[in-house]
């Protein structure tokens, strides 16, 4: 299959509205976030290097959309965090996730080679527990995502407590799997610790605008256990 494939910036007006018709028919109410926060990644596109954010979308015929993606590249610790990855519902079981997820891979190892490195080092993401489900298709779904994942080489890290912060208020920390896929270096324990930090401030703080305080119970439940 034939994509193209466009890293968006806040001049995208055109391409950002058509993706936000496929962001919001591929994830439900609850986890969605608000159209608010791509635009907040966007914008720090601007003054952000060494770190970096994408907004990717592929797609055919002109502007037929086909996926998304983003994610974030944090240089101190040479890592990316995948937060969407979603195919269009009309055209799936192409390959088009793969071929997607291939290239912001690709893209997140070119960010860590201008911060400097030989090297992208790792890159995390989160997915939901199967056993969290609330339906069966729900459930079927889950484990179709995490093999997804598994069969391109991200490892699931079972040892590590995660909790997603509460994306709306009212709402309550979610727990999820964290996944890991690494490159030429071992990611040790310590540093998905720091990772999940990171991803605290940079993504669930400056970009969603969590407050603090919130961010900071949430580390402490997961230190606990």
């Amino acid at each position: 299959m034939d994509i193209t494939w466009r890293k968006l910036t806040s001049e995208d007006e055109v391409f950002i509205q058509k993706v936000f018709e496929i962001y919001d028919q591929s994830f439900p109410d609850e986890v969605r976030e608000s159209h608010d926060v791509f635009y907040r990644g966007l914008v720090s596109q601007k003054s952000s290097f060494p770190d970096s954010y994408t907004f990717l979308v592929g797609y055919q015929n002109e502007n037929e959309i086909c996926s998304l993606a983003t994610a974030h590249y944090f240089s101190k610790l040479n890592m990316g965090f995948v937060v969407y990855l979603a195919t269009n519902p009309h055209i799936r079981s192409r390959g088009i996730g793969s071929m997607t997820l291939n290239k912001i891979e690709e893209i997140l190892m070119n960010d860590a080679k201008k911060a400097g490195y030989h090297s992208l080092k790792g890159i995390v993401l989160e997915t939901e527990k199967e056993e969290l489900s609330h339906t069966e298709l729900e459930k079927r779904n889950c484990t179709r995502r995490n093999r997804f994942f598994e069969k391109n080489q991200f490892i699931n890290l079972k040892n590590v407590k995660y909790l997603q912060p509460p994306l709306k208020q009212g709402d309550q920390p979610v727990p999820l799997h964290l996944l890991l896929k690494q490159y030429e270096e071992t990611v040790g324990y310590d540093e998905i610790e720091r990772m999940i930090e990171e991803i605290f401030k940079k993504k669930y703080q400056e970009m969603n605008q969590i407050h603090v305080k919130v961010l900071e119970e949430c580390l402490t439940s997961m230190r606990l256990d």
